[in-house]
């Protein structure tokens, strides 16, 4: 696994984490969590167990791409993002972009008391 840290500019803080999402066990608090990865409903259904510890929103790259049919054969990455959602009411999806490969940005819904 290799991680890499940009320079902090202004009140941005950015951390890349290249591996095996598998075998990385939990990850920093963090408000923006970005998901370009290997694109099969298993991989990205692991890369959710990490969203606990996002603040506001998470992306996903490559939607449309590898919606319905990911990388490999395998199925593809739509029903671990709609299952996430289902199980998870106080995330809800604030952009779905269905051109080139496709974006989606869901947002945690904060508790209104």
């Amino acid at each position: 696994m290799e991680i890499s840290l940009s320079i902090q500019k202004n009140w941005i803080e950015m951390f890349n984490i290249i591996g095996n999402t598998f075998n990385i066990k939990e990850i920093e608090e963090t408000d923006f969590l970005f998901v370009d990865t290997l694109h099969t409903y298993n991989q990205v259904k692991q890369e959710l167990t990490h969203v606990n510890k996002v603040k506001k929103f998470v992306a996903f790259h490559d939607v449309v791409l590898f919606g319905e049919n990911g990388e490999r054969g395998e199925e593809g990455i739509r029903r671990a993002i709609i299952e996430f959602l289902t199980a998870n009411p106080n995330w809800k999806i604030i952009l779905e972009k269905n051109n080139c490969c496709g974006l989606m940005v869901i947002e945690r819904i904060k508790n209104e008391s």
